[in-house]
């Protein structure tokens, strides 16, 4: 997901999100607990990876590289809204 995103995986990470937001305040759960229901299901999905396709070592770099690329992008929407209310 890091880098250039197609159309239809930035579509379907919109929708994801949205949705996984919203049922997040339904129940309650904390921005914590929903990290860490999404680390363990990223090493669920990991786990699962066939590995004649994607070896363990480049799925933990996948990972490691869109970790990085979401930090990049939030940090740079936070620095964004800041400079709009100044």
């Amino acid at each position: 997901m890091d880098g250039d995103m197609h159309d239809p995986l930035r579509r379907l990470r919109d929708r994801l999100m949205r949705e996984l937001r919203r049922a997040a305040a339904e129940e309650g759960v904390s921005d914590a607990d929903l990290l860490a229901l999404l680390a363990f299901e990223t090493g669920a999905l990991l786990a699962c990876q066939d590995p004649g396709v994607l070896m363990p070592e480049e799925g933990v770099d996948l990972v490691w590289r869109n970790i990085a690329a979401g930090n990049l992008a939030a940090l740079a929407i936070m620095s964004s809204e800041r400079h709009r209310r100044n």
